[in-house]
């Protein structure tokens, strides 16, 4: 690439200002999502699958329709993701006692089992760093909750229960 074909230099914000903020809270934000997976991935479970036996556990049981559009997704999708959570004995089909044609999606207890493991080992990967904050950054994390659950609910409304928010 010649002098003049080289991209243009970016300009770092500065420090503060919306932009940067925005840049370090997204860092920061996919760090500790990705940390908070590896109990799931440990479990065998993809993001997919995990958004899946939360939305039963929170929301069961549920028809093929009603959990593909909480996911945000199709139908045909969530069958083939169905799949694989009953196979892997995750997730079972029950009769719908209000319509004999469809069927109903509950967790197993071997689901509920492997949630409730994965949850509890998430909460432990972020528990041990917290607690070793000095009190003045606890203080501080403490007092940004509110706004980092606004900005997440502005950005995914309802997309996963919050059973831990203080009314």
């Amino acid at each position: 690439m010649t002098e003049q074909q080289q991209a243009p230099a970016t300009q770092a914000a500065p420090p503060g200002s919306p932009d940067a903020v925005v840049t370090r809270l997204r860092g920061a934000a996919l760090r500790l999502a990705y940390g908070l997976r590896i109990p799931a991935a440990e479990h065998g479970l993809t993001p997919t699958r995990l958004a899946a036996l939360v939305a039963l556990a929170a929301h069961g049981p549920l028809r093929v329709g009603d959990l593909a559009r909480r996911l945000g997704t199709s139908a045909p999708s969530v069958s083939r993701l169905l799949d694989i959570l009953v196979d892997a004995d995750l997730v079972a089909r029950r009769a719908d006692p209000v319509d004999q044609r469809a069927a109903l999606l509950v967790l197993t207890p071997g689901g509920t089992a492997v949630l409730d493991a994965v949850c509890r080992e998430s909460l432990d990967r972020l528990t041990a760093p917290v607690t070793a904050l000095p009190a003045d950054d606890l203080a501080r994390l403490a007092a940004a909750l509110p706004v980092l659950e606004s900005l997440a609910d502005s950005l995914a409304p309802g997309s996963l229960p919050d059973a831990d928010r203080p009314a």
